[in-house]
């Protein structure tokens, strides 16, 4: 985890993710490993919570929410919506590939992203279709804290645009980004490197699209994955090791 203002470490936790999230209050951390294991965190110290499921294969994409729901799209290209307290299916369907998943802060939306060049708003309630938008090729996909925009990547430009509509408020240069998120106000857009010359997580005002700041410049690694809670609590996945990095703000 990374602290959006000084950086400073406080818990590791020793598991090989596939894929994260961060619940909206930075408390909980849910991972999957290679194998299909989905375990639960306590984010602020590194202790294990629960066993959730174990699911036959890694899974691809993973999220909570903070009314216990969580969100996962399998290896197999199936989105399911399950509840943290027992896993139990609450609603799933078939999708395409390369999902990006997240929900609305009150968990009452959950946005969808995939293959088929498609950006989704579902309702968690009833499951209805609210926004479908065709974004083109997008490679990653983020949801603001207030659940009022949406970003994505397609290509090296960040895109960002209203969830209540598609409309397009802002676009941002970030060249060789791999995963992007929003900080807590909402004003910055973090966006981790894809280079292994430069593997670094850099900030962005949203408004105008200025390089604010740059951290963690390390040579030969990658940054997997990125998630930032409500509360500025960044957790981050590397190439290198199996360690998630844990950073939270004094």
């Amino acid at each position: 985890m990374l602290n959006t203002s000084d950086g400073k470490t406080v818990a590791r936790i020793p598991e090989t993710a596939y894929a994260y999230g961060i619940s909206p209050d930075g408390d909980r951390l849910v991972t999957s490993s290679y194998e299909g294991h989905l375990k639960l965190w306590n984010a602020r110290t590194g202790v294990q919570i629960a066993n959730l499921l174990e699911m036959p294969a890694a899974v691809g994409s993973i999220t909570l929410s903070s009314n216990g729901l969580l969100a996962l799209q399998t290896l197999r290209n199936k989105l399911e919506l399950r509840r943290t307290s027992d896993g139990a299916i609450l609603w799933s369907r078939t999708n395409g590939a390369g999902a990006f998943i997240a929900f609305s802060p009150q968990g009452d939306r959950l946005f969808t992203g995939f293959d088929d060049h498609y950006i989704r708003v579902w309702r968690t309630s009833d499951h209805a279709l609210l926004l479908q938008k065709n974004a083109g090729p997008l490679s990653t996909m983020a949801v603001s804290h207030n659940g009022e925009h949406i970003a994505y990547r397609v290509a090296d430009w960040i895109h960002i645009i209203r969830s209540s509509d598609g409309e397009q408020e802002s676009l941002i240069w970030a060249p060789m980004s791999g995963s992007i998120a929003f900080s807590s106000n909402d004003r910055y857009i973090i966006a981790a490197s894809r280079s292994v010359y430069d593997a670094n997580l850099r900030m962005f005002r949203v408004s105008d699209g200025t390089l604010v700041d740059v951290w963690i410049r390390e040579v030969g690694d990658v940054n997997q994955a990125l998630a930032v809670s409500g509360d500025d609590h960044v957790a981050y996945g590397r190439t290198s090791g199996s360690v998630i990095q844990l950073t939270f703000r004094d």
